[in-house]
């Protein structure tokens, strides 16, 4: 059940307002929550979370990425 939740707060996650570090940090926690529970997410899915959620201040970089 908890394996379920943090995947489904990774898919939903956005930035918003919040500075991009603790966007990152956030995003970290969760992926490192996923590892203790063994249940690692490959870098590239980590990659989509990050650039999905990231806002359109930064589009143009995430889809050059």
């Amino acid at each position: 059940m908890r394996v379920m939740q943090l995947k489904e707060e990774l898919t939903l996650i956005q930035r918003g307002s919040q500075p991009v570090l603790y966007y990152l940090n956030t995003v970290k926690r969760l992926v490192d929550e996923l590892t203790i529970i063994d249940t690692p997410i490959c870098i590239y899915d980590i990659m989509l979370y990050i650039l999905n959620g990231i806002g359109a201040e930064f589009r143009d970089i995430a889809t050059t990425i």
